[in-house]
């Protein structure tokens, strides 16, 4: 199985699994959305309460998947913003590190959608070694903000 994590919205979490099932469709795609809003309509950080790590917890518990029959990660490295990507990406850079699973970063364009963006990933996994996931950030750092 596959697992595609799409954290630019700031107000959600995409999260999708790919069964290999052989068949004229190629597979089977459970997907979930998880609200990144707190109950109060506050936004919550992806590192915060309803970051990334509670929300693989919940969608693989609902699936009752475990994440040893993971055999590879395809998330969006960019471009977005600098912490979450950072922070998305190292998560997924220790899970692929301790499972000894093939993980590929997939450029996000404006035109594109989740559909898109797995079809992408499922063809760059492929052709890829085991190799870190490596943000991509767009343009150039804003460091000191001040002008």
């Amino acid at each position: 199985m596959k697992l595609f994590i799409n954290t630019l919205s700031n107000k959600k979490i995409f999260l999708a699994l790919l069964h290999p099932v052989k068949s004229a469709q190629g597979g089977t795609l459970l997907s979930g959305v998880f609200d990144r809003i707190n109950k109060k309509g506050k936004k919550v950080g992806i590192y915060q309460n309803k970051g990334l790590l509670p929300c693989l917890d919940r969608f693989f518990k609902k699936n009752r998947f475990k994440f040893k029959n993971l055999n590879g990660i395809m998330a969006i490295n960019g471009p977005g913003s600098f912490t979450r990507l950072r922070t998305c990406l190292t998560i997924l850079n220790v899970l692929s590190c301790f499972l000894n699973i093939k993980s590929v970063g997939i450029k996000a364009g404006p035109c594109f959608n989740n559909q898109d963006l797995i079809k992408r990933g499922l063809k760059l996994i492929r052709q890829k070694r085991i190799a870190p996931l490596k943000p991509f950030y767009g343009q150039a750092p804003n460091v000191n903000g001040f002008v």
